[in-house]
């Protein structure tokens, strides 16, 4: 038997100055109790805090205007005293500053520079700058620097949330060459110190990356990307270093125009690819497609197919493992016509997975139907 009684209360301030400093600032904050009595057999497995506990939520954000400058920021701070909800009684949630003239940029604090899916896709604590000049021919220009923390509390070492130190830089140039065609060149590094464990792994790690957009014709969309990569790894305290370098590439063709969508994904990453603030799976060959086709007002049938294999340079021990999964789908809206809200869809998919002394295949059928009474 389980009882659980909650309180929970919010407190919302907002303050508006919009007079000739027209700035404004925003204060939320959320506070609750919450009291958990667990009894009966299984008590001993919950996943509640017994007793009473508490959580507050804090958070403030303001924007203004100076000059030709405008500004914002955001912090934000949390306490608690359940480590279900944080292992830190009280913590620094978020922290950011932000100033744009609509052509240079600077951010502090939380910094989020998406330049690619191979070269950068990761927040980072620390500052960027963007150069943007509508209706110029000069290239955009992003730069940022930081360190690689996954919350505030790392950045000062507290030995409850302490991890490797991860300091990155990037920088990279983007070039609207027409309308419908861009390209875009990075370089990241990243450099792992400060390892916790003796087994830790620290690396060492550059990125090149190219990508690119293209838009030939009214419903088809080209992009594409190529990164390689430079790594040095020390896979443990006192253990010789490995350089290796890869690379990985990927293009994706889109063709959308009623009644149907059709999408093609080639990519390609070598086993020693590495990017340490991207993403990629290594030593993976990938083909995906799927088609999108609305046959009625009523009735839209997808399919697709995904296959993949490992062991691009033939070295793996156990040899090579090949994925098959094509799918089938359909959805209806009001397969019942005296029923307005009703919906239906139906799907099939199959698993087929051989290789590497193995082999198995799973069949997926699926059938949902949803009405409002």
């Amino acid at each position: 038997m389980r009882r659980n009684a909650a309180l929970a209360g919010a407190i919302l301030a907002v303050l508006n100055l919009n007079a000739a400093a027209q700035t404004e600032f925003h204060a939320s904050n959320e506070f609750s109790l919450t009291q958990n009595d667990i009894s009966g057999p299984g008590k001993a497995a919950t996943s509640l805090t017994k007793g009473l506990n508490y959580l507050e939520v804090l958070n403030l954000n303001g924007s203004g205007a100076k000059g030709s400058w405008t500004y914002n920021y955001t912090a934000g701070a949390k306490a608690t005293d359940d480590e279900r909800n944080d292992v830190k009684r009280v913590s620094l949630t978020n922290l950011q500053g932000r100033a744009t003239n609509n052509i240079h940029t600077v951010t502090r604090g939380d910094v989020f520079e998406s330049f690619s899916q191979y070269a950068l896709d990761t927040a980072l604590k620390g500052g960027s700058y963007r150069f943007f000049k509508d209706g110029s021919r000069l290239p955009e220009v992003t730069g940022v620097f930081g360190w690689a923390y996954p919350r505030w509390d790392s950045v000062w070492k507290d030995p409850l949330t302490r991890t490797a130190d991860r300091q990155a830089a990037g920088l990279r140039l983007k070039e609207d060459f027409t309308a419908d065609l861009w390209a875009g060149a990075s370089a990241v590094a990243a450099k792992d110190t400060g390892r916790i464990n003796p087994a830790d792994a620290l690396y060492d790690a550059k990125n090149y990356t190219m990508d690119f957009g293209y838009h030939p014709m009214p419903g088809l969309t080209a992009a594409g990307e190529y990164s390689l990569s430079d790594t040095e790894l020390s896979a443990s305290a006192g253990a010789a270093g490995a350089s290796s370098k890869g690379s990985a590439a990927r293009v994706e063709l889109v063709g959308d125009a009623d009644p149907s969508r059709v999408s093609l994904e080639y990519e390609n990453v070598e086993p020693d690819f590495f990017s340490a603030l991207g993403s990629a799976s290594p030593d993976r060959r990938k083909i995906k497609t799927k088609w999108r086709y609305k046959y009625t007002r009523q009735v839209t049938v997808t399919s697709g197919l995904l296959w993949y294999r490992n062991n691009l340079d033939g070295n793996a021990a156990a040899g090579t493992t090949r994925n098959w999964k094509p799918e089938l789908s359909a959805a209806i809206k009001r397969p019942f016509a005296s029923r307005p809200a009703s919906f239906a869809d139906l799907s099939y998919k199959f698993d087929r997975k051989y290789g590497a002394g193995s082999s198995g295949a799973d069949h997926y059928l699926n059938a949902n139907y949803r009405d409002r009474f």
